[in-house]
């Protein structure tokens, strides 16, 4: 029986591990939020979305419940926004959860994502298509 609850024990702890797996990469020239948020970047075709949002959600996202890998623009000096760009890695979708709200990334065609939001008591509804260097303003709500 001891055997058998830590096979359970190691196969849960395993799949955690598997659903769980948030980076901020560290940039590297032709690897960093410029390659694929900013016009002439080298990563434009490549499935990503780009955002923008309070530097609260960036410090509220729990790295232990989401599955992303993405990488922070340089804020240097600038306190008011923070912009980061996820990585679309399938066949998983991305996703970064904070206390109370949850930002999906799934594929849309073969170079754009697909954006779902969702929290306490809400949904937005429609999600948003974004490509290229289009980026998102996230609402508010996802942080206050």
């Amino acid at each position: 029986m001891k055997i058998q609850n830590s096979l359970a024990t190691v196969a849960f702890a395993l799949f955690l591990a598997s659903t769980a797996n948030a980076n901020w990469l560290q940039p590297t020239p032709g690897n960093s939020w410029g390659d694929y948020c900013q016009k002439g970047g080298s990563k434009l075709d490549e499935p990503h979305a780009c955002f923008r949002a309070a530097p609260a959600f960036i410090n509220n996202i729990s790295m232990e419940d989401s599955n992303f890998r993405g990488y922070l623009k340089d804020q240097s000096g600038k306190s008011d926004s923070a912009e980061f760009v996820v990585l679309y890695y399938g066949p998983q979708k991305s996703f970064l959860r904070t206390a109370g709200n949850v930002l999906e990334v799934t594929l849309s065609g073969r170079k754009c994502a697909y954006i779902y939001l969702t929290g306490r008591g809400w949904t937005w509804s429609d999600g948003k298509r974004l490509c290229k260097t289009e980026t998102w303003d996230l609402p508010t709500k996802m942080w206050e």
